[in-house]
């Protein structure tokens, strides 16, 4: 039996699948001209090849959640080290990876 995050990531990468399709049928003389399109067609390939239906999952949260704290860190530490930086951009940076975290507590 399958479990519930098996499922999800089946249909995550299903869609994704659903969308690559999509994007070369109808709209593949498209993609040179809007750079949008081209990333979002890349994510999605890139959905599809990525070993993200992990089967070290917990290993790989880890790793991810360890990387994100790596950044946080290097934020405060340049804030420290540059007074002249604007505070609300490295606000806005660690919300970001805030968001990040919080996107990987989600999927677990």
């Amino acid at each position: 039996m399958r479990t519930e995050k098996e499922i999800d990531y089946e249909i995550q990468n299903k869609l994704a699948q659903v969308a690559v399709e999509k994007i070369r049928k109808d709209y593949a003389d498209k993609v040179d001209s809007f750079p949008t399109l081209k990333d979002q067609l890349q994510k999605y390939e890139n959905q599809l090849t990525s070993s993200e239906i992990i089967i070290n999952y917990a290993e790989y949260r880890k790793i991810y959640i360890d990387i994100i704290e790596t950044q946080r860190m290097w934020l405060i530490n340049k804030n420290r080290e540059e007074l002249l930086l604007d505070e609300e951009i490295i606000r806005k940076h660690l919300r970001i990876l805030d968001l990040q975290e919080e996107r990987m507590n989600m999927k677990s």
